[in-house]
């Protein structure tokens, strides 16, 4: 199996240095960060060296941080790797506050990535997922849409342009999809180790009898670049 390497970066404020509009600490931790943690390590040191020869002089923190993400991606061609400038969520971290309440509101308002549900002609099921969001507390939804589907002859399962995600999401989808357990479907690559996701048991009760599609299941995706 094709292994699957995530790698995320987040910078949620930049620190009081770059707020005054002198990057060199925040582009000095950013750099760190790589090294420590970004697994791909021959591509770490030309990320690293492209980042110092820069002009950040006058950028406005969002400009800088635009920077910064079009010269990672060019280097690592890999869109896991990127910054996002958000000080209201470093705000409310910082004062202690829960922000993964603020997560879960934003995806139940897009469904938590279920976008699409329906039966198409031919008796033809088409579930249509935009991203993968964490699936704790989602059985109902999950349920509910593959049992909206379960009489279907055939199944599509439209993921063109998802944004990826939760690993635990996939890691569900694919347990009701496949009939054995302990089948590999995702393997996450750290730099310190590996995390091998296989199915698990079908949601309990209203899955445990499901089948899916009595033909076949078919899975779209967006070409990879």
């Amino acid at each position: 199996m094709k292994s699957l390497i995530y790698f995320f970066l987040m910078i949620t404020s930049l620190n009081t240095a770059a707020q005054s509009f002198d990057y060199a600490v925040t582009v000095s931790k950013i750099k760190s960060l790589i090294a420590e943690h970004y697994i791909v390590n021959e591509k770490v040191k030309g990320i690293c060296d492209s980042l110092d020869k820069m002009n950040y002089t006058g950028l406005k923190p969002q400009d800088f941080v635009e920077k910064i993400n079009l010269q990672l991606q060019r280097r690592s061609a890999d869109k896991h790797l990127r910054l996002e400038y958000n000080p209201e969520y470093a705000r409310k971290t910082k004062s202690g506050v829960d922000v993964s309440e603020d997560q879960r509101v934003n995806e139940r308002k897009t469904n938590f990535g279920f976008n699409k549900i329906e039966i198409l002609e031919g008796n033809t099921g088409l579930l249509k997922l935009t991203y993968f969001a964490d699936p704790e507390n989602l059985e109902d939804l999950i349920s509910g849409a593959f049992n909206f589907l379960k009489n279907t002859d055939q199944l599509i399962i439209d993921e063109r342009g998802n944004s990826g995600g939760s690993g635990g999401m996939l890691q569900k989808l694919m347990s009701v999809l496949l009939d054995e357990r302990s089948a590999s479907v995702l393997q996450i690559k750290y730099k310190q180790n590996t995390v091998q996701l296989k199915t698990v048991a079908k949601l309990q009760p209203v899955l445990e009898t499901y089948q899916g599609p009595t033909w076949w299941t078919i899975i779209l995706l967006s070409p990879y670049r």
